[in-house]
């Protein structure tokens, strides 16, 4: 018989599990920074930080790692609509572009 402890860690179902990420201490990014890509699917394109999410280490870009969402619409009750969302990046995907030089 396995124990209670093992059968409830095989129960919960994780799908997109990430690692535990420690906070860094120091930022130097901060929001309506200008960013820069470093990798990924959006790499060597710009965009303002909207949002810093700290306890996570990841970054919110403006027109960066979009992706849609169905919502439903607010004028028709049956219909729902597809819209594009930004999304969370982590912080080593990003660089802090200087906005004197640029």
């Amino acid at each position: 018989m396995l124990s209670k402890s093992v059968l409830t860690h095989f129960s919960r179902r994780s799908f997109a599990w990430t690692p535990v990420q420690k906070p860094i201490k120091k930022w130097h990014i901060v929001k309506d920074d200008t960013v820069e890509m470093l990798s990924g699917r959006y790499a060597k394109q710009q965009g303002q930080v909207l949002k810093v999410h700290r306890k996570k280490n990841q970054v919110t870009v403006k027109g960066i790692n979009l992706k849609f969402l169905t919502i439903e619409d607010e004028e028709m009750q049956r219909r729902k609509k597809v819209v594009q969302k930004e999304f969370p990046v982590h912080i080593s995907n990003v660089a802090l572009i200087d906005p004197e030089t640029k």
